[in-house]
């Protein structure tokens, strides 16, 4: 079978084409993706700080995680310390 040049410049067309659509296929990214959160870490009630901190790091408007579950956490109090702003 003989190919003349428009067939041999759509075909390698074609085949540019599916190359380039295949490439992206495979997914070779390092990329460690974290689990949600489902309770505040004990690490969170070691000090008020560390408890803005927590507070502070989760996501703001996240309609797509689960509650936290709070039932074993106490968060911490300092009665003599000045208030300090959440946002």
């Amino acid at each position: 079978m003989k190919l003349n040049s428009k067939s041999r410049l759509g075909l390698t067309v074609l085949v540019l084409a599916a190359a380039s659509l295949a490439g992206g296929c495979w997914d070779d990214d390092d990329e460690v993706i974290e689990p949600p959160i489902t309770a505040v870490p004990a690490s969170a009630g070691a000090s008020i700080a560390a408890y803005v901190a927590f507070i502070r790091a989760l996501a703001i408007g996240d309609e797509t995680s689960e509650p936290l579950e709070l039932n074993s956490f106490t968060a911490p109090v300092d009665e003599t310390s000045e208030t300090a702003p959440v946002i």
